[in-house]
């Protein structure tokens, strides 16, 4: 990518409470101070060190707010600072970084700027007390694996293949425009989901590489089966699975989109099986593969609000990959006995456990996540209640500042912004206690 898709205009912002704010960006500075010992020796010139690494890695960032709404949107990130925990900060240059809210101070001059808010923020990159891992080290193994993942389902699948004539060439093209076709309905839909917040415009641009990727390998397999090239087939179904992912703004919507997109994968596994089927169910699992690095993917990009929607996307990770085994089994199973060994399918031989550790390491990442992450709180309703005195029963002398919050959580309208029926279910979103 070039620079110009590789850095953003913006600075977006997702408080502990799930606040998204996105402010101008004027500048920024980035550094951590080093521990090391150092010792001086008699009639030695120089000093010894001794280095016990660095400290957390320290933002300190001017945010600016200007327009009509100028005021409003800055008093709204002031408030927002004062929410516990840490922040989501997708940062123009650096990336997604999980950073804590140290310090910061609101300058107005309405006479020299008038029409903009700058407000000076200092921040850090803290470590997670359990893992002692930032979250971008969190993610960073997460990355690795997906990378893992890739290079051994394109290498099984350069390796499993059977160029048996054209139409075993032809059944992988068909395949991989199939998982193509289901790909670009995947993308569609996250980016239609997506926020203002979101990477759309590098993640359509990964996207689309990848797309032309395929393209190309599809077309020179096709011009002839020297231009046949499975691992380059693979690694563009890979990307373009992975692309979309990058606008992901909602991690629990992307893993339901993607595991929709693994069951209609799972039709283009062969019923029939003969010799010439091996590279379709092949191409099915490479696909099924993709999908789901793309839905781990999502788990580090997409916003989780509360706990249980944390806990539901870990167990929906879990399903996809039983669901991608259990589908890849039974086709290995309705293999032929009659059909030489090495024109059998034998399912995810060199793939299964790099699957496995991919999603153990997702679901780690949930769960850590999780700890700071809202309790979702559901109840029904035994008399009639206004709003604003369940706020207060639920939030105390905070009730009145949640009470716009609980009418959207709940989607109130008309008569029920004033009272609420008996039997009528309500939810609230606390947040966990530090």
């Amino acid at each position: 990518m070039s620079t110009d898709l590789r850095t953003l205009p913006f600075i977006f912002l997702i408080s502990p409470l799930g606040t998204a704010i996105m402010a101008k960006w004027a500048d920024d500075e980035r550094g951590y101070e080093k521990s090391v010992q150092r010792d001086k020796y008699p009639l030695i010139h120089g000093e010894t060190a001794i280095d016990f690494g660095g400290g957390a890695d320290a933002y300190d960032m001017t945010l600016l707010f200007d327009g009509a709404d100028c005021d409003l949107l800055a008093a709204q990130f002031y408030e927002a600072a004062k929410e516990l925990g840490p922040w989501v900060v997708t940062h123009p240059v650096h990336g997604i970084v999980q950073l804590q809210l140290l310090s910061l101070r609101e300058r107005v001059t309405p006479i020299s700027s008038g029409g903009r808010f700058e407000i000076e923020t200092h921040w850090m990159e803290p470590l997670d007390p359990l893992t002692m891992m930032t979250m971008r080290q969190l993610t960073g193994a997460i990355d690795a694996q997906l990378a893992a993942l890739s290079a051994s389902s394109a290498a099984a699948f350069a390796a499993g293949s059977v160029v048996a004539g054209f139409g075993s060439v032809g059944s992988v093209v068909a395949v991989a425009n199939v998982a193509s076709a289901i790909a670009s309905a995947v993308a569609s839909k996250i980016y239609y989901a997506a926020t203002v917040g979101a990477s759309i415009a590098i993640a359509k641009d990964q996207g689309e590489s990848a797309q032309q990727d395929l393209d190309n390998a599809l077309a020179a397999a096709m011009g002839g089966i020297s231009g046949f090239d499975p691992s380059a087939i693979a690694v563009a179904l890979f990307g373009v699975f992975q692309g979309p992912a990058l606008a992901c703004s909602d991690a629990t919507t992307a893993i339901r989109l993607i595991g929709s997109a693994v069951t209609d994968l799972a039709e283009a596994l062969p019923i029939a099986t003969e010799r010439n089927d091996i590279n379709r169910a092949q191409t099915t699992e490479v696909s099924m593969e993709a999908a789901f690095a793309a839905a781990c993917l999502s788990t580090t990009l997409g916003n989780l609000q509360t706990r249980t929607q944390a806990i539901e996307a870990a167990r929906a990770l879990v399903q996809i990959l039983r669901d991608i085994t259990d589908a890849l089994d039974d086709t290995y199973t309705s293999f032929a006995s009659s059909i030489r060994p090495d024109r059998r399918y034998y399912a995810q031989t060199d793939t299964y456990e790099a699957a496995l550790n991919l999603a153990a390491s997702c679901v780690e990442y949930l769960i850590r996540q999780s700890f700071d992450l809202r309790i979702e709180k559901r109840f029904t309703l035994d008399r009639e209640k206004t709003p604003i005195q369940i706020c207060c029963e639920e939030f105390g002398l905070k009730g009145e500042e949640n009470l716009d919050s609980f009418i959207e959580w709940n989607e109130l309208e008309g008569d029920d912004v004033m009272i609420l029926g008996i039997s009528r279910e309500v939810v609230v979103y606390v947040e966990p206690k530090k």
